[in-house]
């Protein structure tokens, strides 16, 4: 009832990027699935450039603009580990959005050169969370200088494509890249990264995991480093052996991304699996390591993947020549 209530914009839903991986490729539909983001039609706000979150911001940018008016080439770009970013005409720092960025909202970016090729629409990659280092305020708009917090030193090729491509000689470049300024904040390195929140919420999950099963009499061995094998613990009383898939996030209980692998496990005649869900998971810094504190538990025992609560967002298509 709850993402489907009409009377909420999207600012008062929080979004769930967990289940989100770095490089990947997403449709707008995908991140909504994933991400448990609202489907309702009401006071929701447009899926444009900029999406408003209770708990985040969501930059959606296209980097080619060639093909737009002259007024909409705002200029985005890679420098290495920082993006540079423009803002839409008609925005200000007193811009509800913006506020909510210059006050560390977390800010998470997705990419694509261009919307489509050879007429098919293009999927964003997600490029991860950042944190901005610079502003500069012009007349009608921002430019934006961001450290990406998740910046892949070994990219897949989908994000070295994003890091590597420049918007080329005939645009302007603007005066917040002038290297001799004096920045408005420091690098932001050794904040808490994306990942650093999903390790901490998976191993928060599977502590709690093992903890609950061996006070059930098991003997629980962590197996989830074995491809392919469908589940993350292999709990054994006796001769009863029972699979274990473990699940964390710091979102509400709702959905939970499964694997191909994960599911043929559960539909299995042979391996009794449990979904062992924690949710709710808080993350906080001790020192300079992340870890994951707190989080309610649902059980769903001899889980079987019913088909009628799955949801394929993608398929593998096999070309035949």
């Amino acid at each position: 009832k709850y993402w489907k209530n009409k009377e909420l914009s999207w600012e008062e839903y929080e979004i769930d990027l967990t289940n989100l991986k770095v490089g990947d490729s997403y449709s707008r539909q995908d991140i909504r699935d994933l991400c448990y983001s609202p489907t309702a039609e009401g006071k929701q706000e447009n899926w444009g450039g900029r999406v408003n979150f209770k708990n985040a911001v969501l930059i959606m940018v296209k980097l080619d603009k060639s093909d737009v008016k002259e007024h909409l080439k705002y200029l985005d770009y890679f420098e290495g580990s920082n993006f540079y970013w423009d803002t839409a005409g008609n925005t200000s720092i007193d811009t509800h959005g913006i506020q909510k960025i210059l006050q560390r909202v977390p800010t998470y970016l997705f990419c694509r050169l261009s919307d489509k090729i050879k007429g098919v629409t293009q999927p964003f990659v997600f490029v991860g969370e950042m944190s901005w280092i610079d502003y500069e305020e012009r007349e009608q708009d921002l430019g934006f200088e961001f450290e990406c917090l998740d910046y892949q030193e070994s990219p897949n090729q989908a994000l070295k494509d994003l890091y590597d491509w420049k918007p080329g000689e005939k645009v302007k470049v603007q005066g917040i890249l002038d290297p001799q300024r004096e920045k408005k904040h420091k690098s932001s390195a050794g904040y808490q990264t994306n990942k650093e929140k999903r390790d901490a919420t998976e191993w928060r999950a599977m502590n709690l995991a093992t903890e609950h099963y061996e006070s059930l009499g098991y003997e629980v061995d962590d197996v989830h480093e074995i491809k392919g094998l469908g589940y993350d613990l292999r709990c054994t009383l006796g001769s009863d052996m029972l699979g274990i898939e473990v699940k964390g996030t710091v979102g509400s209980l709702g959905k939970v991304s499964v694997t191909r692998a994960e599911v043929k496990a559960a539909q299995s005649e042979e391996t009794v699996v449990d979904l062992f869900i924690v949710y709710e998971i808080l993350c906080v810094k001790d020192g300079d390591e992340m870890i994951g504190e707190g989080g309610k538990i649902k059980i769903i025992e001899n889980w079987k993947a019913e088909e009628n609560q799955l949801t394929a967002l993608t398929y593998d298509y096999e070309i035949f020549i």
